[in-house]
């Protein structure tokens, strides 16, 4: 959320009624990774997940660290999986507070 400046992501749990309105079941069940809803312009969707959500995700905040992002996403998915799964089971250890209650003014971007 810090990265995203311009506000162009919003967040839904796995479980809530917007992911259950617009992601398949076997992407709702799946809890071991971030799930990214694309929407293109034409209208059509599509769901990234593992390090494509990670890595576009930061791509779509527009941040400095789109750049290293845009470098990584061109490496092969499943070297970059590796190392997403490695990092996601390690969170803990690298990013404290990674779940924060969020402060106010960020509550428009948390969807039921």
């Amino acid at each position: 959320m810090r990265m995203d400046k311009d506000k162009r992501i919003q967040f839904a749990p796995l479980q809530g009624e917007v992911a259950r309105d617009i992601l398949p079941l076997n992407l709702r069940e799946n809890l071991s990774t971030v799930v990214l809803h694309l929407v293109q312009d034409e209208g059509a969707s599509q769901q990234l997940t593992h390090s494509d959500a990670a890595l576009s995700a930061i791509i779509v905040t527009g941040s400095s660290w789109r750049y290293p992002a845009k470098m990584a996403i061109s490496l092969p998915r499943a070297f970059r999986d590796t190392i997403y799964n490695w990092i996601a089971k390690n969170r803990d250890r690298f990013f404290k507070n990674n779940c924060p209650i969020p402060r106010t003014g960020l509550g428009d971007r948390l969807l039921p």
